[in-house]
């Protein structure tokens, strides 16, 4: 399982006190991963480097790190810490409103 460190409304403070870019990604959802059941948060991409694996535009948060991913409706391509992208299917994808955040 994995879940994020920060909240949206932290986010939303930081928007609002002027850090532009936020410190904090925004938190665009949380899935269950079929398999073993675990549920994860994840958030927009905020790397130093988004030249390394532009296809992967979210960060899931696991228990013990963050890993670059591409979360779609059904499926999930997560990239390992040995380079390879593993192929995960998830179900109940929860979508976050994050239009208030920043007004």
């Amino acid at each position: 399982m994995g879940f994020a460190p920060h909240s949206n409304t932290d986010v939303d403070h930081q928007a609002r006190a002027g850090i532009i870019p936020t410190t904090c990604p925004m938190l665009l959802g949380l899935f269950v991963e079929t398999e073993y059941g675990n549920t994860f948060e994840y958030a927009e991409r905020r790397w130093p480097d988004d030249d390394f694996h532009p296809d992967m535009p979210h960060m899931i948060y696991t228990a013990d790190q963050t890993r670059l991913a591409k979360v779609l409706k059904t499926v999930a391509y997560i990239l390992t810490g040995e380079g390879e992208i593993q192929k995960w299917k998830i179900k109940n994808h929860s979508i976050y409103k994050t239009e208030w955040i920043g007004r």
